[in-house]
């Protein structure tokens, strides 16, 4: 959905007669500074780890359309999207990662 760059790929799959879309996150090594490398890595684990525990089984509480729509909107417009989230508000990237997901972050 949110942070898709160099350092990520998309995988799809089927098991068991079900589809899967997940993220895949990269080598860090990616990233073209150590500043860089840092602040992503910070960024995605800590939303990994925290996102879980704040706000529960998260596939609950958005849907797959809504995920759909965010994952499609990033690849095509990147920090240009309007993402729906799990408020099912639909706002700004740069509004959703100041406001919903850096809090998550570690500081």
């Amino acid at each position: 959905m949110i942070l898709s760059g160099r350092g990520n790929r998309v995988c799809y799959g089927v098991l068991d007669g079900q589809s899967q879309l997940r993220i895949e996150i990269r080598d860090v090594a990616g990233w073209p500074t150590v500043v860089g490398e840092v602040a992503n890595a910070a960024l995605q684990f800590g939303l990994l780890a925290a996102l879980d525990q704040e706000s529960g089984h998260v596939e609950k509480r958005l849907r797959f359309e809504d995920a759909k729509y965010n994952f499609l909107a990033a690849a095509r417009h990147g920090l240009g999207s309007q993402f729906t989230w799990l408020n099912r508000q639909r706002q700004p990237a740069n509004a959703l990662i100041l406001k919903e997901l850096l809090p998550f972050s570690p500081a």
